[in-house]
């Protein structure tokens, strides 16, 4: 029987930067080609945020690939068990919303902002050293 799916469990990548998206897009152009799909699964914000900012979701879509939250939803589509254009979409979406959110949350600027600042440094004491005679 033939490979039909290749999934990615791209739970340990913190970033991509633009050449990384390249080689996601060469491969699914690859996968296509052989007539096989590439699915990113367990993607992270930040890295959902880059791939989506450099249009790659686009591109896999175009090439029959997918970018799926977890690997469950990566497997249930894979299985039949959603739509191919729909519940891991959804989910993607959500996710770059929560990014956007904390971002605005933790911005110093934000009214929301949740930390509160460093207490100021501590000048340092002078110790009189007495020298053994």
């Amino acid at each position: 029987s033939k490979i039909r799916y290749v999934v990615i469990d791209a739970k340990t990548i913190n970033h991509v930067d633009l050449s990384g998206c390249e080689a996601l897009e060469q491969l699914a152009e690859t996968l296509h080609s052989h007539g096989q799909e590439l699915i990113l699964a367990n993607l992270k914000g930040e890295v959902s945020k880059c791939l989506d900012e450099a249009s790659v979701p686009v591109f896999l879509k175009k090439k029959g690939g997918h970018l799926c939250t977890s690997i469950d939803s990566a497997v249930a589509m894979i299985e039949g068990m959603t739509e191919k254009a729909g519940d891991e979409n959804l989910d993607q979406e959500e996710l770059l919303r929560r990014v956007a959110e904390a971002k605005r949350v933790l911005s110093p600027q934000s009214p929301n902002h949740i930390f509160s600042p460093r207490s100021p440094a501590k000048t340092p004491r002078k110790v009189n050293a007495v020298a053994p005679q």
